[in-house]
């Protein structure tokens, strides 16, 4: 039997990757470098948090690409949903896709794609997504914010209008570890 590692709730290498970004995310922040490397706008909370690599390694060799993989004049901070995909209508979340000028939340379940609705922001489709899939599944599924499990658990039962609120949404998504 393959018995995984865990660290409270997440597997390790999750845990490990959440805590180098928290690290990189308040070095970045104490020293005024908390910016984004493709956008240029502020980046908020470390779960924005992603690493730009400035000259691509990969494809470059096995020597040439090390070197620039480990190079930290090479690494500059970037938006997670900037280093995602630049591609328009890619939102970076599962469950979510741009529809007009809106964002729609939407689940596959029993062989059918059933449509969640649209907002202003990617944030609240991923989050009304990730709380109809929580339902939907009994708790056993993949989430876009797995540090919100416990607010979900609480949510689950309640009318969700503050999916409305996108302020409210955004301070959930960037304050609840």
């Amino acid at each position: 039997m393959d018995k995984k590692r865990m660290i409270g709730n997440l597997e390790y290498h999750e845990a490990r990757s959440m805590l180098q970004r928290i690290v990189l995310y308040e070095l970045y922040k104490s020293g005024g470098r908390n910016f984004c490397n493709k956008c240029g706008k502020e980046i908020r909370c470390w779960q924005q948090l992603s690493l730009d690599h400035v000259i691509p390694w990969r494809n470059k060799g096995k020597e040439e690409g090390l070197r620039l993989l480990k190079d930290i004049e090479n690494i500059k901070p970037a938006h997670k949903q900037c280093n995602i995909n630049e591609k328009v209508g890619v939102s970076g979340y599962r469950g979510v896709g741009l529809n007009g000028k809106k964002w729609q939340a939407r689940l596959g379940h029993d062989n059918e794609k059933h449509y969640l609705g649209n907002w202003d922001t990617k944030d609240q489709a991923a989050m009304k997504r990730d709380l109809y899939a929580y339902k939907t599944y009994d708790g056993d599924v993949i989430l876009n914010f797995k540090h919100l499990d416990s607010f979900y658990r609480k949510e689950i039962n309640n009318n969700w209008e503050f999916l409305n609120d996108s302020e409210k949404v955004k301070e959930l998504v960037c304050n609840q570890v």
